[in-house]
């Protein structure tokens, strides 16, 4: 017995899908914000993010030929909490760094923001990969801070964090695909 469920699976999926919109939300700023904007590349990031979609939803329905264990209510009310404070956290930034007219420093404040809501979401979905994503994003918007020059702060910090979100997607879609395709349903249950 292995310990896959269809749980992980449709979790992994799930994330997947999740880190695709923000990905592509994050690299819209970063056209946005550097006035790069052009069809082309919109209908690019609609199409990684299609993608990682198609993605999900191959791997959720994979899910559902798993055993599946009830589930938790408590991880729901975490997870809703966690990204309250989360979003929280990210308004009370933007309106702080407005009044004191450090504007160009927002996404980089907000990607530490994001990449700290990680490290519970890690522990509550047993998802070890969640640290590492935490730890790129701060380093990220840290090292961005110190290094880039501030007129291309914003942009490239969007840019660096849509970039993390779907690199940390396709590895959710990676191993749970491979996962559901090492694995058949039958093997993950005990006899």
């Amino acid at each position: 017995m292995n310990g896959v469920t269809g749980n992980q699976l449709k979790g992994m999926a799930i994330g997947a899908m999740v880190f695709g919109f923000f990905g592509a939300v994050w690299i819209v700023f970063g056209l946005l914000v550097s006035e790069a904007m052009t069809m082309e590349r919109l209908a690019g990031v609609i199409l990684g993010c299609a993608a990682m979609f198609a993605g999900g939803i191959v791997l959720r329905h994979t899910s559902r030929g798993w055993p599946i264990q009830p589930n938790n209510p408590a991880i729901g009310r975490v997870f809703g909490l966690v990204n309250a404070l989360q979003w929280g956290a990210g308004f009370a930034s933007w309106f702080l760094l407005r009044h004191w007219r450090l504007d160009d420093y927002f996404l980089s404040v907000l990607t530490v923001i994001v990449g700290l809501h990680f490290v519970p979401l890690a522990r509550l979905f047993r998802a070890p990969s969640h640290y590492a994503v935490a730890v790129i994003m701060v380093a990220w918007a840290v090292a961005g801070i110190i290094y880039l020059p501030l007129e291309h702060l914003p942009s490239l910090t969007a840019y660096g964090d849509g970039l993390i979100l779907w690199q940390s997607g396709a590895q959710a879609l990676a191993v749970g695909l491979n996962l559901a395709r090492r694995t058949p349903a039958q093997e993950a249950v005990p006899a």
